[in-house]
């Protein structure tokens, strides 16, 4: 009877022998998987703010340098102001930040071309909060309209200040400052555009505004300034003044001119055209004269508004994949 209850029992032990070696097995492996677990949760936790101390502290040295040199341009002196920038720049996690301060500096010292460069690097950061990028990209009109003499500045100028207002960065009043400056830049490049092809009024009709008696094409502007990078580091200094509006022309009757002849009045034929001259008085023109000039003022509109499409957008990308 011993023997066969020894036997029964070591029967049933091999038979739940496997069973319970596997279980143990699968027990240890988890119990290593979870210990392993915590331990890479653990060392990513430390991890982690060791880092965010470490940039706490970058940080707070970033500050100190910037400040240093806003006081610095306080005192009078811009290369101990540049300097501080620099260090700042070469300690922070944000360079487009610093970079814009910069810009701002380089402004106030009338080097344009440096603040304008300094304002691309903040325009080239993928990550440029939407604030800042409107107001480096008005900054980049405002350094161009102070540098400018020829079309292609004027003509960028109208790009950077468009943008700016494109991107909802700007509040109401600063907005307001780029839609008057967006009209100034598009002003002064028509004149460098017609300072530079002076046979332009000699083939072309004149615009509507030049048919105008007494019309003052020049308001006095503002002053262009940049934005500073906060809105309250230097009142004096953040904003031009009210743009001002042009005055309309006078309203009245016109001066009493006697009207010309029939015989003084030059009609020419349709492949003889003559410019038309800006007087106040009704210039007769056959309809073939009328249609011809009509279609020249059709073609230099257009030409006009394709060359501001291809500075706002590049020139057309032929090598895109059309997928």
């Amino acid at each position: 009877m011993r023997d066969m209850a020894s036997i029964e029992v070591a029967t049933a032990w091999g038979s739940i022998r496997r069973p319970v070696l596997r279980i143990g097995a699968s027990l240890l492996m988890v119990t290593a998987l979870v210990a392993l677990v915590a331990q890479g949760v653990m060392t990513a936790f430390w991890e982690r703010w060791l880092t965010s101390e470490s940039l706490d502290d970058s940080e707070k040295k970033v500050r100190e340098w910037v400040e240093k040199a806003h006081q610095a341009e306080e005192a009078g002196d811009p290369a101990a102001a540049e300097q501080a920038l620099r260090e700042a720049l070469s300690r922070t996690a944000d360079p487009g930040k610093v970079a814009f301060h910069l810009g701002v500096l380089e402004y106030h010292r009338k080097r344009y071309r440096e603040a304008e460069l300094w304002f691309e690097r903040v325009l080239a950061d993928p990550e440029c909060p939407r604030e800042r990028l409107g107001r480096a990209w008005y900054n980049r009109g405002v350094c161009l309209l102070q540098r400018g003499s020829e079309v292609s500045t004027y003509r960028l100028a109208i790009v950077c200040f468009q943008r700016a207002l494109d991107s909802g960065g700007l509040d109401t009043v600063r907005a307001a400052y780029a839609r008057y400056h967006l009209e100034l830049a598009k002003q002064l490049w028509d004149e460098a555009r017609r300072r530079d092809d002076p046979q332009r009024q000699k083939h072309l009709p004149p615009s509507s505004e030049e048919e105008l008696p007494g019309l003052h094409r020049s308001p006095p502007p503002p002053d262009r300034t940049v934005v500073a990078s906060t809105p309250g580091d230097r009142p004096s200094q953040l904003s031009p003044s009210s743009p001002v509006t042009p005055p309309l022309p006078r309203q009245g009757s016109p001066s009493a001119e006697s009207p010309p002849s029939q015989a003084a009045i030059p009609l020419a034929g349709a492949g003889h055209l003559e410019p038309l001259r800006d007087t106040g008085t009704v210039q007769p023109l056959t309809p073939e004269d009328t249609l011809v000039y009509l279609r020249q003022t059709a073609e230099r509109l257009k030409r006009d508004r394709q060359h501001l499409l291809r500075t706002l957008y590049g020139p057309e990308r032929l090598d895109l994949r059309d997928w």
